[in-house]
Formats: structure tokens, sequence, C-alpha cells
């Protein structure tokens, strides 16, 4: 059996190359990442960042045997701390997510806010609870 988990999340902007984000996100394997730290689980096959609009998608774990309330919880932990910092943090640093959407591209106001767009991880609307999508039969 294998066990897909799901939790969603929303950037606070639109990405503006939706094809380069998703990439970005599938090719960041953060698999390792979770079983070399303390909340990950001895279960987990793997853990996926896929992209499903500009501006949201879903965090999927697969593991071979069912996740207990405890794990469910510690993953959720960790996968809320690679948004905000680990993997966050390099997502709004690329061009996708990142970028300037002023009237004059000549006159780049790199300390107003108003005309740079991040597409970083929403704090407000991200609680990032896993909860059991599908099992599947292998």
């Amino acid at each position: 059996m294998i066990y897909v988990y799901r939790t969603y999340f929303q950037l606070v902007d639109s990405v503006n190359d939706f094809d380069s984000a998703y990439d970005y996100l599938l090719k960041d394997d953060m698999t390792k990442y979770l079983l070399n730290d303390d909340r990950g689980s001895d279960k987990v096959i793997s853990v996926k960042w896929i992209l499903e609009t500009e501006n949201s998608g879903v965090i999927e774990v697969k593991t071979n045997e069912k996740l207990s309330d405890e794990e469910m919880t510690n993953i959720s932990e960790w996968i809320g701390g690679q948004n905000s910092d680990g993997l966050g943090e390099g997502f709004e640093q690329q061009d996708f997510a990142n970028y300037y959407v002023g009237d004059d591209g000549d006159d780049l106001d790199y300390y107003n806010d108003d005309d740079w767009v991040m597409a970083s991880f929403d704090w407000e609307t991200n609680n990032y609870d896993l909860e059991l999508f599908e099992v599947i039969d292998n």
C-alpha cells in the first residue's frame, strides 16, 4: 500500500511564469531533507511541491505505511518551516516569483514595494495540516 497525504498552499501573489515555477518546485526534491530531519519518518517515500495554478498548489507526501497523528503533525510543521525559509526563500528569489510591475522599467524603484511582486508562501492562509488523500494498492 502507498499512502498519499496532501496539504495545500497559497502564494501571496501569482508567479509570472507558471511553467518555470512548476518545474522549479518539482525538481527541488525535498524528500532527503525531511528524512534527515528529526520530524521526518522512515515511512516517507517522497515529498513533492506541485504548483496547480499561478498562485496555489499542493504538497504531496507519499508513505509506505499509514502515518500516526504525531507523524502527520511533525511533517506538517516541517513543511511550514520549509515554506518559510528553506524552499520558500529560494523560490521567492527566482525571476518568476520576484518581479517588477511598475509603469516604467527604466526607472526601477527598488524601495517602492508597490512596484514589486513577490510570490511568497502566504502565512495568513496556509496551515499545512496533512490529510490522507488516497491509498493506492500496489
